[in-house]
Formats: structure tokens, C-alpha cells, sequence
């Protein structure tokens, strides 16, 4: 039975087309149920595993249909544990699968004979790129704050991420480029900040040491404008508006939620604002777009006034309206007082912990 359900996917199909729907929609809880779904199954029938097929005789063409079934299934699965703060079903440690395009790209790639091989496609790049990071997610959950060598880990998948980035396909995240960015790229580079910023999240513990926590605030503060960047780029799409309301996800919009967070902080913490005001203008107007067809966004923009309110800063709606500011700068240097900053300042509300 197993031996079939592998040969004939039926099943892990219906549900990979029923969760990138759901991923689309404002239902998360039931994107999230489905997800769950769909990863167990994955590894009851064994989708996971090289070896477990040896003996269905596959062809290139079989083997790379359920290679790119598993990846989707893979890079859902690692979203939603980044998005709800879950463990991930799928452990990147246990799988044995060939990466994207490894076995056949004729649907993808021109038909006409070469004599030297042909160029991988962008999209199989880019979902390459996509599962190599998101493979650093469930790490990033299971660290531990107050482990000796948590810095020493923290810093390691930096460097991973910051070499992996690099080779993103098409420049998307070159931090020099400013050119637009098309809407349906947004979300893949979304997730790449997403990830860093679940990596620096520790800033909100006021048990840890000040030093520590300034450094991930830092860390965070960089993501947040690296961000916005992103956000800047997309608004020189043609149309973005609409393509923007179309093509992100929510795990899109509960980033771009945390990192207006970060600059209210940032406001509310520094004796001298770091210039956030237009980044978090730009922010808080690309969540007001969403508004219109996400209610969970309508719930982030009052969030971010109470917010406002308990950080003494005026309400995060009322620095809408001039967000399409012509461009970005990167993270300025901060002086090292910030960890006398956050030593002095009062731990953040409860519900606060939350968002990160």
C-alpha cells in the first residue's frame, strides 16, 4: 500500500494544492492544520527518503515530479513552524531527496538540443536557494538562550545565511540593487529576513544579560530596515499595490508586523530616534494596503497603537500615508550605550513576547 501511495502521490497532491491555496487566504489555522497533515503523511509514506522508492523503478521525469512535491511540502511545512513558533514536522536532518532539477528539467527548460547543458531555470534556483535556508529553521527554534554556546551557534548560521543569501538567483538580495522587485519575488525574500530575525528574537528576554540582548536588538534593527529596503524596491513594481494584495502569504505580513515593532522600540529605547521614522511610515503603510483584504492585518494595526501607547510613542496608524519614500538607507552604527539603554528600561509587556 505504502509502494503504491509512493508511485501515485494522490493524496500529499491534494493536499499540497489545498495548502498553497489555504497559504494565500487569511485562513492560517486551517492552512496550519493542513500543512501538518501534509508533512505527516510525507513521512508515513516514506516521500522523505531516497530509499525508500529503490524498488518502484521511477523514471527521471517520476522521480523529479516527486522531488518538487516534496520540497513544496518541505518549504510549507518550515514556514509555518517559523510562523507559529512550532517545531517543524519535517526535520531537514532526516531527509534524503534530491534537490530540485537534479533529475529532469524538460517541462522547464528549452527543448532544442545543446551541446553544452542547459542553464537551470531561475525558478528551480530560486526554490533551491528557499529550501537551503529554510533547512535553518528548526535549528533556530531549538536554541536555547541561556546555553554557553549560544552565540557561538547564532553566529555560525549567520554566516551560513549570509553565504546562502549571496547566491540567491537574480540579485534578490543585493543589497546595492535598486531595482523594483516583482511581488510574487517578495515573499521569498521575506522569508530570508524572517529567519535571521527569528535568530536575533532574544532581545525581548529581560532574564538575559544586556549586552546580549543590545546585540540582538541590533541584529533585529538591521533586519527591520534590510526590510523595508525590500518593501521599497516592490513599491517601483508597476501596479504593486494590487500584485502586492495578490501574491503575499501571511507569514509576509506578520514579518513586516514584527519588524514595525522593532522601530517603535527603537524610537521608544534610543535617546536619539536612529532615523526610523520613514522606515516604519513605509511599514505601517504597506500594512494599511493589506488591510482591506486581511483581517488578521486589521488586528496587527491595532496591535501596533496599543503598542504605541505603552511605549509612550504616538499611535503606529498615524505614520502611514507618506510611505513611498524614494529609498532606503542601510543600518546605521549605533554607539554601545544601547546596552545601557536596555539594561535601565523596563522589561517589554507580556503580550509582547509573543510577536516574537
Amino acid at each position: 500500500m505504502i509502494q503504491m501511495c509512493l508511485k501515485f502521490p494522490t493524496t500529499v497532491q491534494v493536499l499540497l494544492t489545498m495548502a498553497m491555496y489555504l497559504e494565500r487566504t487569511a485562513l492560517s489555522y486551517p492552512l496550519r492544520l493542513t500543512v501538518e497533515y501534509l508533512a505527516t503523511v510525507c513521512k508515513d509514506i516514506g516521500l522523505h527518503r531516497k530509499d525508500s522508492r529503490d524498488n518502484l523503478k521511477l523514471s527521471s521525469v517520476e522521480l523529479e515530479h516527486q522531488s518538487r512535491i516534496f520540497w513544496c511540502a518541505f518549504l510549507l511545512d518550515q514556514k509555518i513552524a517559523l510562523q507559529f513558533g512550532v517545531k517543524p514536522i519535517l526535520n531537514g536532518e532526516e531527509v534524503d531527496v534530491d534537490e530540485p532539477g537534479s533529475n529532469d528539467l524538460s517541462d522547464l527548460a528549452d527543448s532544442t538540443p545543446h551541446l553544452s547543458k542547459p542553464e537551470t531555470p531561475m525558478s528551480i534556483m530560486l526554490m533551491r536557494s528557499l529550501v537551503a535556508i529554510s533547512q535553518f529553521i528548526g535549528p533556530i527554534l531549538r536554541l536555547d538562550p541561556k546555553s554557553l554556546d549560544t552565540e557561538h551557534q547564532m553566529n555560525q548560521i549567520e554566516q551560513q545565511l549570509d553565504y546562502l543569501e549571496g547566491n540567491f538567483p537574480g540579485n534578490l538580495l543585493k543589497w546595492e540593487s535598486f531595482a523594483p522587485l516583482d511581488p510574487a519575488l517578495l515573499d521569498a525574500a521575506i522569508l530570508a529576513m524572517a529567519i535571521r530575525l527569528s535568530l536575533f528574537r532574544f532581545f525581548t528576554d529581560a532574564t538575559l544579560k544586556p549586552d546580549f540582548r543590545a546585540r540582538c536588538l541590533l541584529r533585529c534593527l538591521e533586519v527591520a530596515k534590510g526590510t523595508v529596503y525590500l518593501l521599497r524596491r516592490t513599491m517601483k513594481f508597476p501596479d504593486w499595490e494590487h500584485n502586492f494584495r495578490q501574491r503575499q502569504c501571511g507569514l509576509t505580513y506578520q514579518h513586516i508586523f514584527k519588524v514595525s515593532t522593532i522601530f517603535l522600540l527603537a524610537a521608544a529605547i534610543f535617546p536619539k530616534p536612529v532615523e526610523i521614522e520613514s522606515e516604519l511610515c513605509t511599514c505601517v503603510g504597506v500594512l494599511q494596503i493589506a488591510a482591506s483584504t486581511r483581517p488578521s492585518v486589521v488586528q496587527n494595526l491595532h496591535t501596533l497603537d496599543k503598542l504605541s501607547e505603552i511605549l509612550k510613542q504616538k499611535p503606529a496608524t498615524g505614520w502611514g500615508g507618506s510611505y513611498n519614500s524614494p529609498r532606503t538607507t542601510m543600518p546605521p552604527q549605533i554607539g554601545d550605550n544601547i546596552a545601557g539603554c536596555l539594561s535601565s528600561m523596563p522589561p517589554p509587556p507580556p503580550p509582547f513576547f509573543f510577536f516574537f
